[in-house]
């Protein structure tokens, strides 16, 4: 039993040539241990662990040739021998020399090339040089060198790149049957149970540097930094075949389309990004729908079967007054607010010019926050200025105006100094000064949509009122 266990202890703590070359790694060196099983005349039993093993030890080198093959140079030193008391038993110093041609499982089709564990067969010749000697006398009584034939098995299993353990069996048939010191049936033969530890010269390429060397990456353009699988593969943990560093949606399955985000309704529009996730529409109303197609999502459009504005909330404004139609009781003549859409009515007053009434009603308009009077309306203003030399009895009211976008102590000066400016212009003309009254409102008497540039304009002014 004791034998046994020392067996058992060399086989595992053995070392020998590792077949783990890949076409990267051409060359390998190792050195191995083990144990010889000795069958023949004397014994005819293999794995006779009491009688028939002996300690062996050696070096190898291999080459690689391919994937399917390598060739392998073993030397190893040891002995052969069998105690057997009735026959005196022998024993023989052994050196061992084989050239072996290997076939390997791991060659990219049958397992990865560069798989952790790696079987392989082999086959060879070479030599092995003997010096017998008896039990008994201790004198060596043979010398020779028979020709030795070679098959066995092993395996290997990797522990990093470039270093592995390696397991293995080989039987050897002798050219003589001399070696025991009898010749009776068959040749010599014994086979070699052998551990070892191999290191292999080269580094597997592993171009895109995410460690899955090239043999086994299915993915070998990966992208610096990016993590991967088993496989080289960058990783898909949603398994939406889209990788999870171009998945904006990693852990929820989803669409290449939305990149890798899912979309409920199928609108081209990532549900996280979908004002209506549930309801396909376009990019222009954030994925709602939109029926009639004017910008305005449905769920926003007052009118949705109707192609309107955006400032009118999705509803047409015929004539542009800034009163949707909708709500306009003048669609096709611009209006105002305060009138639902329709154009302000004026009293004429019989005993005044009509002319000077019809000038009246043209505002004086301003440029943003100016006081400045423009040169369109200075031809109003003279025409305006003789109606009322005509007619000394006329009295005119100027009330200046301003939009919203100032505050109250900017506009009430600014609407004030509108009112001025057109009052000194017509007593420039000769209309005289105690015929004409200011007043001014600042931005509190809106005649336009204040939230529209139009409305602005429009708010921008100076409005008369003449009487008598």
């Amino acid at each position: 039993m004791k034998k046994l266990l020392l067996s058992i202890t060399a086989f595992v703590l053995g070392m020998n040539v590792l077949n783990a070359q890949t076409k990267d790694q051409k060359f390998s060196l190792g050195l191995h241990t083990g144990i010889v099983d000795y069958n023949g005349e004397v014994d005819r039993n293999w794995f006779n662990t009491d009688k028939a093993y002996r300690a062996q030890f050696g070096l190898s080198a291999a080459y690689n040739l391919n994937a399917y093959f390598n060739l392998a140079l073993e030397l190893s030193k040891g002995s052969i021998g069998h105690h057997f008391p009735q026959m005196g038993g022998f024993r023989a110093d052994l050196t061992q020399g084989n050239l072996q041609l290997r076939f390997k499982f791991n060659n990219g089709r049958m397992l990865k090339e560069d798989a952790r564990f790696q079987p392989y067969i082999f086959g060879g010749l070479g030599f092995a040089m003997f010096k017998n000697q008896t039990s008994d006398t201790n004198q060596y009584v043979v010398e020779g060198t028979d020709l030795a034939k070679n098959l066995g098995a092993g395996f290997t299993v990797k522990l990093t790149q470039n270093i592995g353990l390696n397991f293995n069996t080989m039987l050897t048939n002798l050219s003589s049957d001399r070696r025991d010191g009898v010749s009776l049936v068959f040749n010599d033969q014994y086979m070699i149970h052998s551990a070892g530890i191999v290191y292999n010269f080269g580094k597997a390429k592993d171009t895109d540097g995410d460690g899955v060397t090239d043999a086994n990456d299915k993915c070998p353009d990966t992208p610096a930094g990016v993590k991967v699988d088993a496989y080289g593969c960058p990783l898909d943990t949603d398994k939406d075949g889209i990788a999870d560093y171009q998945d904006e949606c990693p852990e929820v399955a989803g669409e290449k389309a939305t990149k890798g985000c899912p979309d409920k309704d199928k609108d081209g529009i990532a549900d996280k990004d979908d004002d209506c996730p549930e309801l396909a529409g376009p990019a222009e109303t954030n994925g709602c729908p939109d029926t009639d197609g004017d910008g305005v999502a449905d769920k926003d459009d007052k009118c949705p079967e109707v192609k309107g504005t955006k400032a009118m909330k999705g509803c047409p404004d015929t004539d542009g007054d800034s009163v949707p139609d909708n709500e306009d009781d003048c669609p096709t003549e611009a209006g105002t607010k305060e009138n639902r859409g329709c154009p302000e009515k004026v009293v004429v007053v019989p005993v005044i010019s009509q002319k000077l009434l019809d000038l009246a009603k043209i505002d004086a308009q301003f440029q943003t926050a100016e006081y400045v009077l423009r040169k369109n309306y200075k031809a109003n203003l003279d025409e305006m200025a003789k109606e009322m030399i005509a007619d000394p009895a006329v009295k005119l009211k100027v009330s200046g105006h301003a939009d919203s976008r100032g505050d109250k102590a900017f506009n009430n000066p600014l609407s004030e100094n509108r009112a001025k400016a057109v009052k000194k212009y017509l007593v420039s003309k000769g209309v005289s000064e105690d015929r004409i009254t200011i007043e001014f409102f600042g931005d509190s008497v809106p005649k336009g949509d204040n939230s529209t540039v139009m409305g602005q304009a429009i708010n921008r002014r100076c409005e008369f009122t003449v009487t008598k």
